[in-house]
């Protein structure tokens, strides 16, 4: 059952983001830009939230190896787990704003030219 699988939950989003990316690219006025900026940025939260919980889920919560975890161990262990998709992620962020910036910037200029 897709729904219960991990995986669809880390690359579904990420799968759905250039097109929202490629909306805000093209977008013609600011309020467009902003929506599909911020559903870019969502989706790119929904995978990484997503996947934590399902990580958390899968490693401690379930099975006879199950490993209780709490306080900083808890934290050590999300950071050892999940450091890379999260690093990948803020780089997905950061783009997202420096487009949103640059976009926003000339739809500045076009409306001051008009």
């Amino acid at each position: 059952m897709a729904v219960l699988d991990p995986a669809v939950w880390f690359w579904l989003p990420l799968a759905l983001m250039p097109f929202a990316m490629g909306a805000a690219i093209v977008a013609k006025e600011r309020v467009s830009l902003g929506f599909w900026s911020t559903l870019a940025v969502g989706l790119i939260v929904l995978s990484f939230s997503a996947t934590a919980g399902w990580s958390w889920l899968l490693r401690d919560g379930l099975g006879p190896s199950a490993v209780p975890s709490a306080g900083l161990k808890a934290v050590e262990r999300f950071a050892a787990a999940m450091g890379v998709p999260l690093a990948i992620q803020g780089a997905m962020v950061a783009g997202i704003s420096g487009v949103w910036r640059r976009r926003a910037q000339a739809l500045r200029r076009t409306e001051g030219a008009k």
